[in-house]
């Protein structure tokens, strides 16, 4: 998704499309980071059944939160790096 997002906000040389394809890119890096946020919550007691180690439980939260995290920063370093705002 970062690659598509380099690709169509450079190709575009309209603002109103740059802003929709980002909008766009944004929406659907949200919604499917937080999915996997819940189902990593919700499959917490079974990942802690797992590995036998229910301290587990507190990483989990940090484990669910870290894919929306790790791709938007991505996202964003990619745009930055676009506008020419990144030396």
């Amino acid at each position: 998704m970062i690659d598509g997002v380099n690709f169509f906000y450079c190709e575009q040389t309209e603002q109103e499309k740059k802003d929709a394809y980002n909008a766009t890119f944004f929406s659907l890096q949200i919604a499917v980071g937080s999915i996997a946020g819940v189902v990593v919550l919700l499959s917490g007691a079974w990942i802690c059944t797992y590995f036998e180690n229910y301290d587990l439980k507190g990483l989990l939260v940090f484990a669910a939160v870290f894919p929306l995290l790790h791709n938007l920063i991505g996202m964003l370093q990619v745009l930055l790096v676009s506008i020419g705002k990144a030396r």
